[in-house]
């Protein structure tokens, strides 16, 4: 499995930011590279989160409104353009659920 660095997290946060509402800025670098390490967890040598679905299955969301909703959108279409095959004829086939990325 391939995870996104804290690098590339803060692209794609920067990339959204500039498409959305919202406000450039981290308010706590410490939580986001705890999250970013956390699908890397292992127990007894076995993986916590074998795929991406395990993972945001363990992520607690509360109220979605319609500014949540767009920022999630982005953020699946940034997460799809950021995994998804490069060459084109393969990209075009690829569904995001492919990718383990469940729709909820």
């Amino acid at each position: 499995m391939r995870y996104l660095t804290l690098v590339e997290v803060l692209d794609l946060h920067r990339r959204i930011i500039e498409q959305s509402i919202g406000a450039l800025g981290i308010r706590d670098l410490g939580l986001l590279e705890s999250a970013i390490t956390q699908p890397r967890m292992t127990f007894g040598s076995e993986d916590l989160y074998p795929t991406v679905a395990e993972f945001l299955e363990d992520i607690r969301i509360y109220l979605v409104t319609e500014d949540t909703a767009t920022i999630y959108g982005q953020l699946k279409a940034a997460l799809f353009n950021q995994l998804a095959p490069k060459e084109k004829s393969k990209h075009w086939k690829t569904k995001i659920t492919q990718m383990e990325i469940k729709q909820n």
